[in-house]
């Protein structure tokens, strides 16, 4: 994620994949399509339109159900809800990074303050997920510093 926030090219795996449908919708996608849209963000393996897409459905979902947000992820991803709303937020954070969209920002700030957001640095200390956490934590915070500077 520091990678694309300073520009930086990051190399894309070739299984890099995300399902192809006539309209994306979060409810369809999987913690693996997660983290191809997130390579595909990265190196435009993909057109930024069509990446553009997923990104909006996430950013839908989150932003209908942000009252809520816990109980729809425990619903749609179970065991998983804690690490999927991580790689939710990282996708937007890096979303953000890509558009320049304040409003990706905007709901990253807000899933940020969901007890699954807050919960992974002590159930997942010793996976990817939590640095994962603490990584769109620095970056969403320096990205309003930067709003914030005149």
């Amino acid at each position: 994620m520091r990678a694309l926030a300073v520009g930086s090219r990051v190399e894309i795996p070739e299984d890099a994949s995300f399902p192809a449908m006539q309209r994306p919708q979060y409810k369809n996608i999987s913690l693996a399509h997660l983290q191809s849209l997130r390579w595909s963000l990265y190196g435009g393996a993909v057109a930024p339109n069509e990446a553009g897409m997923w990104v909006e459905a996430a950013l839908r979902f989150c932003e209908l159900n942000v009252w809520r947000l816990d109980r729809r992820m425990r619903g749609k991803w179970g065991a998983a809800a804690a690490p999927a709303t991580v790689a939710t937020a990282a996708l937007l954070l890096e979303g953000h990074l890509v558009y320049s969209d304040p409003r990706l920002l905007n709901t990253v700030l807000k899933i940020r303050k969901s007890r699954l957001f807050r919960s992974v640095r002590r159930t997942h200390a010793t996976e990817g997920i939590a640095a994962l956490a603490a990584a769109v934590a620095d970056v969403s915070d320096e990205c309003v510093q930067r709003y914030s500077q005149p």
